[in-house]
C-alpha cells in the first residue's frame, strides 16, 4: 500500500528551512488538457443557444477522476476550478460527506449558484424538493426541480459543477447527477471518486446511462515527483530531493506531507503515520484531546 511504499530506513539531516512553502503544480498534463477541452465544449454548447441545443443536444461534458486516497484528486479539482474560471466558466464546487447528510453537497452547490445570480424562486423550489425527500425517506427526489437552477445558470453562461468525493453520493444523489449529465447544454460536470463500488459507479454502468469520460490517476512519474519535492525545497540539495521523492512513492499526498514534515525541522518520517504522530505531539495535550473526541464522534 501507500504507507508501505513510504516506509524506508535512514533519515536526512533535520531541515533548517522555513517551515512552510506551497507545492507547485506538476504532472497530470494529459488530464489538464481534458479539462481545457471540457471548458471549450461547455462554452460551445452555451454559445449554440437554447433553441439549437433543444433541436440537437450535444454530448454531455462529464469527466470522472478516479483514484485511491492520496493521489491528488481534491487538488486536481481545485486546479480545474482555477483553470475553468480563467476561461470565464462559472464554477460551482461541492464535496459529498458521509450519509448523515446526503443532500448537503447539493444544498452547498445551490448556495454557490445563488451567489452567481440564480433565480431565488427556482432556488427555493430546489431546496424545498431536497427537504421533502429528507423528511420522507420514501419520497422520490424531484430531480427536475433541483436541477433547474443549475441548467438555467448554464443557459446564461457556461457552468461547471465540481463534486469531490462523489463516490459517497447516495442513490438519489447519483440519479440527480445523471439527470444533470443527460441535460447537456453549457453544463460541465467533473467528479472525484475513489475506485469502489458505489451508487454513482453502479448507475453509470447501466445500459442507457449518460456518456462520461473516466480518467484513472496513476502514480506521478519519477521526474514529476522530484519536481514536486523540488518546488517545496528549492534550497535543498539533490540528495534531499531524491530521498523525499523516493519516500513518497509517486503519491502527491505522501510527497507533500513528508516534505512538509521535513521542512518543519524533524528528521524525515518513515511514513505518514509517523508524520501524523509527530504533528499530534507538537499540537499539545488540549488539542490532542479535542481531536480524539472529534475522531470518535465522526
Amino acid at each position: 500500500g501507500l504507507l508501505g511504499e513510504a516506509a524506508g530506513s535512514g533519515a536526512l539531516s533535520p531541515s533548517r528551512l522555513p517551515p512552510t512553502i506551497d507545492p507547485s503544480w506538476v504532472g497530470r498534463r494529459e488530464l489538464l488538457g481534458e479539462l481545457e477541452a471540457l471548458a471549450t465544449e461547455a462554452q460551445t454548447a452555451a454559445a449554440a443557444g437554447r433553441a439549437a441545443r433543444s433541436a440537437a443536444p450535444g454530448p454531455p461534458t462529464f469527466l470522472r477522476l478516479v483514484a485511491p486516497a492520496g493521489y491528488g484528486k481534491s487538488r486536481l479539482l481545485a486546479e480545474a476550478g482555477r483553470r475553468l474560471c480563467a476561461r470565464d466558466v462559472v464554477v460551482l464546487s461541492g464535496r459529498v460527506f458521509e450519509a448523515r447528510d446526503p443532500a448537503g453537497a447539493w444544498r452547498a452547490l445551490l448556495e454557490r449558484a445563488a451567489a452567481h445570480g440564480a433565480d431565488p424562486e427556482r432556488l427555493a423550489a430546489a431546496h424545498a424538493a431536497l427537504a421533502e425527500a429528507a423528511d420522507d425517506e420514501g419520497a422520490p427526489v424531484r430531480y427536475e426541480r433541483v436541477a433547474r437552477p443549475f441548467l438555467e445558470q448554464a443557459a446564461r453562461r457556461p457552468t461547471g459543477i465540481l463534486l469531490d468525493d462523489a463516490y459517497l453520493l447516495d442513490s438519489a444523489g447519483a440519479q440527480l447527477l445523471i439527470h444533470l449529465a443527460r441535460a447537456g447544454g453549457g453544463l460541465g460536470l467533473v467528479t472525484a471518486e475513489q475506485p469502489v463500488e458505489a451508487p454513482l459507479a453502479t448507475a453509470l454502468a447501466r445500459p442507457l446511462a449518460p456518456e462520461s469520460r473516466t480518467h484513472t490517476l496513476a502514480d506521478l512519474s519519477d521526474s514529476d515527483a522530484r519536481a514536486l519535492v523540488s518546488s517545496m525545497v528549492p534550497e535543498g540539495d539533490a540528495a534531499e530531493v531524491e530521498r523525499l521523492a523516493d519516500l513518497g512513492g509517486g503519491s502527491p499526498f505522501l510527497l507533500v506531507e513528508l516534505t512538509r514534515e521535513w521542512r518543519l525541522g524533524g528528521e524525515t518520517p518513515r511514513n505518514v503515520l509517523e508524520a501524523v504522530n509527530v504533528r499530534l505531539e507538537r499540537a499539545g495535550p488540549v488539542t490532542r484531546e479535542l481531536l480524539a473526541t472529534l475522531a470518535v464522534a465522526g
